[in-house]
């Protein structure tokens, strides 16, 4: 039954009260005396039952709605949270709030799979990152050795100038190796700042 058929069920049933109010005050005003005494029991009667049943329908009309509505707010109080591990509650209605039971269901589903996703990218960066940490440390290694060779080469004449002249290219291009791997570590390392923010 959707929400609205529900809530109109709702209504009409507490709209009957005041018609058998109006058949009271009419049969008081109309009828004589005898005729009175046995309409007015069938009408005690037939008003207690209709208002006994108004009031069981609308208390059950009323939990059908809040019921799934509040196991949903208890559910979204624990995904707000952070609880993704949650049990979802079982809403069988058909009406606008099981269609939202059905978005809330999807709703954690995708948000636990993207968490999986960025806990899978947060591994491979930190795996590139410790590869680059390592490259960084070989190439450090490798031009404090290109420096003691420079220095052993000054101490030499001439007749190793060309030599000399080579190495110091050589070395730039160390030196400008160098200088991009501390660029790309200060990228990663800002990288890695703003993925820890996200992750709190």
């Amino acid at each position: 039954m959707r929400l609205q058929s529900k809530i109109i069920l709702l209504l009409l049933t507490i709209s009957i009260a005041p018609l058998v109010m109006a058949g009271f005050v009419i049969y008081k005003t109309i009828l004589n005396e005898t005729v009175q005494q046995t309409v007015l029991d069938s009408l005690l009667l037939f008003g207690f039952i209709i208002i006994t049943t108004m009031v069981a329908l609308s208390i059950f009309i009323a939990r059908t709605i809040t019921k799934p509505v509040r196991n949903l707010n208890l559910s979204a109080l624990e995904v707000a949270g952070g609880n993704l591990e949650i049990e979802m509650p079982e809403i069988r209605s058909d009406d606008e709030i099981g269609e939202l039971g059905k978005s809330f269901k999807e709703m954690v589903a995708k948000l636990k799979e993207s968490l999986m996703t960025l806990n899978s990218s947060n591994q491979q960066l930190k795996a590139a990152n410790q590869q680059l940490r390592a490259s960084n440390q070989q190439l450090e290694a490798s031009t404090q050795q290109l420096r003691t060779a420079n220095q052993q080469l000054a101490a030499t004449e001439k007749n190793l100038k060309e030599k000399i002249r080579e190495l110091e290219i050589f070395n730039k291009t160390a030196v400008g190796r160098e200088l991009k791997m501390i660029e790309l570590k200060k990228e990663i390392e800002l990288l890695q700042k703003k993925l820890n923010t996200h992750e709190r």
